[in-house]
């Protein structure tokens, strides 16, 4: 059911360009959600704009590490498999924010270009996914999943405080790595749990971004700030969650299935 929750995602992404990028109350709401950190002084927004610079790399250079590890390992063909989806996130991204989602003039809402996803945010989190991926399952893997979180939504934040990307951008970005993150759980052996791939539940959380934007049309100040960290942690939570537990190992010959 990996492509279950791949269409959730998907689902996700598009509703949310629709409302946010496509109506007159979304673009308005994201025009001021440059502004939700201005309480924030000059030195302080700088400071978070350099972070966002520095994130990138540091998130690449963490997960060519843990990548050299399992190489040691011989791991080659899932690292190979990583890459790749990570190459295929990475490609898609330009391709879908300049010619598929289009960004009509709809009046002065901040800047005119558009930015929906943010590619920052996508090469974190997706790089943060593989490293995620790539640990030895236990406490290794669960801290890994901790800082995936805490990166992306580091870096979300500094990309919307530093004014260079609004809010539906980087919470699409979250979305659209969430994509491909059930089909980075399948690099190796193993498969995706089944009870965390249901239909129903993939449909309905797919539902939970857009409802949550959509009621937030008529809220602004608080309520915004409140949706940044709606939007991107309950996507980065699913999708990493979704990476850190899908596989399972092979069981060696002779073993037995475990009782339920």
């Amino acid at each position: 059911m990996r492509l279950a929750w791949s269409v959730a995602f998907a689902m996700a992404l598009v509703l949310l360009y629709l409302l946010a990028v496509r109506t007159v109350p979304g673009q308005t709401r994201d025009a001021e959600s440059m502004s939700m950190f201005a309480w924030m002084g000059t030195g302080a927004r700088s400071a978070l704009g350099a972070v966002r610079y520095v994130l990138p790399t540091v998130t690449i250079l963490l997960t060519v590490a843990v990548a050299g590890w399992a190489l040691m390992l011989r791991r080659w063909r899932e690292v190979g498999y990583c890459a790749l989806l990570t190459l295929l996130v990475l490609g898609v991204t330009g391709p879908l924010r300049d010619l598929v989602f289009s960004r009509p003039y709809l009046g002065e809402f901040g800047y005119t270009q558009n930015s929906y996803p943010s590619r920052h945010v996508v090469l974190v989190f997706a790089f943060a996914l593989v490293a995620v991926r790539l640990c030895p399952a236990g406490t290794a893997r669960r801290l890994a999943a901790w800082a995936a979180v805490a990166l992306t939504l580091l870096v979300a934040v500094a990309s919307v405080a530093s004014y260079a990307h609004r809010l539906s951008d980087v919470v699409g970005a979250v979305l659209l790595v969430g994509v491909v993150a059930p089909w980075l759980a399948r690099a190796g052996e193993g498969g995706v749990r089944a009870h965390r791939l249901r239909l129903g539940a993939a449909v309905l959380w797919a539902a939970v971004i857009p409802v949550a934007w959509l009621s937030a049309l008529l809220i602004s100040g608080p309520g915004l700030t409140a949706l940044l960290c709606l939007g991107v942690l309950a996507p980065a939570v699913v999708a990493t969650d979704v990476v850190a537990h899908g596989p399972r190992p092979r069981r060696g010959r002779g073993q037995t299935k475990p009782p339920c």
